[in-house]
């Protein structure tokens, strides 16, 4: 929350500099409603646009959807568990499993016929935050997973091959989520049920060089779509283009140096001051949130 409320700030004043005014009014908006964890319900409600259409590049909170769809799960994901633990303790993964299929069909059927609606909304994104739930009940379980030590090695590697793929192949015109979905999730399961230490993809995912871009990858996805757009409307409006930007390589080049230059800057300054008691007191976090609201 404090590198999003961060972000929120910084996006206001840089909405006069570089925004036209009915676009400073939409992206007010927007910022608003994610401070509520509803930027994906205004996206898909008021907006209406597909998250694709070349129109969107101007929208700088754009890609704040995914928090409001993740905060929503978070939201209401205890409570769930709460009532299926006080009333059928013993079927838990069953329910989560079920809720699991019910999710994945809604948004296949969606992918179809209600393809934005189908993009932004909980009911048919649930399944692939469930999916890590399944994982996670299956952790405290009983269940064994190593009793065939050749899938430690195997599976990582199938898991990696699926999440390449879809980086290589998915694009915008991909139905997503979708049935087609399940290749990217079902190799992030995979990885993270079967890596093991020693074994070639958790060493891989545990370099130095990795584990230092996870750690800057939040701060990276909230600064990068921002400046990306912010730039298109600056090149929008220098080149009288109302429809598409293309920036040049350089350009993007520049844009991707300067993202990773500022996350580093808000992830040591921002974030993990943020996650030490000792320098970050109660009044202090509750003050930064009423000044952002």
């Amino acid at each position: 929350l404090p590198i999003l409320f961060f972000i929120i700030l910084i996006s206001i004043p840089l909405s006069f500099i570089f925004l036209l005014p009915k676009q400073i009014e939409e992206n007010s908006i927007s910022a608003l409603a994610t401070l509520f964890f509803g930027s994906n319900i205004w996206f898909w409600l008021v907006d209406g646009y597909s998250y694709w259409s070349p129109i969107n590049e101007f929208k700088p909170l754009l890609h704040t959807w995914s928090l409001a769809v993740e905060e929503q799960f978070y939201i209401f994901y205890p409570i769930l568990l709460i009532i299926i633990f006080k009333k059928f303790n013993k079927h838990v993964f069953s329910i989560l499993f079920i809720i699991f299929l019910i999710s994945l069909q809604i948004a296949e059927f969606g992918s179809n016929n209600y393809v934005v609606a189908n993009f932004y909304l909980l009911p048919s994104r649930g399944w692939e935050l469930i999916s890590g739930a399944l994982l996670a009940k299956l952790q405290y379980s009983s269940f064994n997973k190593n009793k065939i030590s050749s899938l430690n090695y195997l599976m990582p590697l199938l898991g990696l091959f699926l999440i390449i793929n879809s980086m290589i192949f998915f694009d915008g015109s991909t139905k997503h989520p979708s049935m087609v979905t399940t290749i990217p999730i079902i190799g992030t399961m995979l990885i993270i049920w079967y890596s093991k230490k020693g074994e070639l993809v958790y060493e891989l995912l545990s370099s130095k060089f990795l584990v230092s871009v996870g750690k800057i990858s939040y701060s990276l996805y909230l600064w990068h779509y921002l400046l990306f757009s912010y730039a298109n409307s600056y090149f929008q409006r220098m080149e009288s283009i109302w429809t598409e930007v293309n920036l040049s390589y350089y350009i993007k080049l520049l844009l991707i140096i300067i993202s990773v230059l500022l996350s580093i800057i808000t992830y040591n300054y921002i974030e993990k001051p943020f996650r030490s008691k000792k320098k970050i007191s109660t009044k202090l976090f509750i003050n930064i949130i009423l000044i952002s609201f």
